[in-house]
């Protein structure tokens, strides 16, 4: 088991509170992919999940110059920090492409991706909040590769099924940088379950 100090605990709280922004972000997407009408304020709300996690990372990084921190070393902290805001960016990323496309109505396939960057965030938060027992967090964590290879399947169908036909040259183009987006999401909240993981595994 991890042992922490009385200034370690900060950490982590400033991580477990990122990886809440982003789930809630995620959670905010979905919404929108339901009810995309209703891209005002959803989309407000995303960018302010957005600016909370760049302050809050940000913050980690002036905190890491003058705290000693002999539970995580500094650079898992950073990586990890850097790994969830990153994730944040593409889903705002794809929040504002709706707004921006003025999009209306999305299709069943952008729902289920959307859905799945929700879980995978899900299972993201709940993995920060096991930093503290690396053994449980490597089990659960792995969860976020399989909802990844679904995401790929759901992702090559909905490429299949954009070009078939004769479809209009526009819908193709902003249809596509939404399944990327999307996508793009996905293999983000895997890159910080294996930072996560990167980190469990040395202290099992």
């Amino acid at each position: 088991m991890i042992r922490l100090t009385p200034g370690d605990t900060a950490f982590y709280g400033m991580l477990s509170e990122l990886a809440r922004l982003l789930s809630s972000a995620c959670s905010l997407l979905t919404d929108l992919c339901e009810h995309p009408d209703q891209h005002d304020p959803l989309v407000r709300l995303i960018r302010e999940d957005e600016t909370a996690a760049d302050l809050l990372t940000q913050q980690v990084s002036l905190r890491l110059n003058t705290s000693f921190i002999p539970a995580l070393d500094a650079n898992e902290i950073y990586d990890l920090a850097r790994a969830l805001d990153g994730t944040i960016d593409i889903v705002e990323d794809a929040a504002t492409r709706v707004e921006a496309f003025r999009l209306t109505d999305l299709d069943e396939r952008m729902r289920q991706l959307a859905a799945i960057v929700l879980e995978c965030s899900l299972v993201v938060e709940a993995g920060v909040a096991k930093l503290e027992s690396p053994a449980e967090m490597v089990i659960d964590i792995g969860r976020c590769w399989r909802l990844e290879e679904d995401g790929d399947v759901i992702y090559a169908d909905a490429i299949r099924e954009l070009f078939a036909g004769d479809p209009d040259p526009m819908d193709v183009l902003k249809r596509k940088e939404m399944y990327d987006l999307l996508e793009g999401a996905i293999d983000r909240n895997t890159v910080v379950a294996k930072v996560l993981t990167g980190i469990a595994v040395k202290r099992l």
